[in-house]
């Protein structure tokens, strides 16, 4: 149910038109954009660290999981409190303020979170 809410809230921030949002198809482009910063939306701010770490909170509840870059993908594992989502390879799209996160190689639930 906290990835349902996440969607939800991410939903109702404001974010660039998607024809804003350009691919980022290998790991150097994302490591540039997230490298020292924070991920946020709504009650949810994450880190992803160049050691192959994610960390942060979400709802109340600690986040914490890894990541690498396979072929054109973000891939990770991660827990969330109790929870423990299952490996999931995302297609990855930024702006320079905002990063969208797309589930199942792109197929799949979106969440766009602002770059601070």
């Amino acid at each position: 149910m906290p990835i349902l809410l996440t969607i939800v809230l991410s939903l109702i921030i404001a974010t660039p038109a998607v024809a804003d949002f350009e691919p980022i198809d290998d790991r150097s482009s994302f490591v540039e954009i997230v490298q020292d910063k924070k991920l946020k939306i709504p009650f949810v701010q994450l880190e992803v660290l160049l050691s192959g770490e994610v960390t942060g909170s979400g709802l109340g509840q600690p986040v914490n999981g890894t990541w690498t870059w396979k072929d054109r993908y973000f891939c990770r594992t991660l827990v969330w409190g109790r929870s423990e989502l299952a490996y999931d390879c995302q297609t990855v799209y930024a702006t320079s303020n905002h990063i969208r996160f797309s589930a199942d190689r792109g197929r799949g639930d979106s969440v766009t979170f602002r770059i601070r």
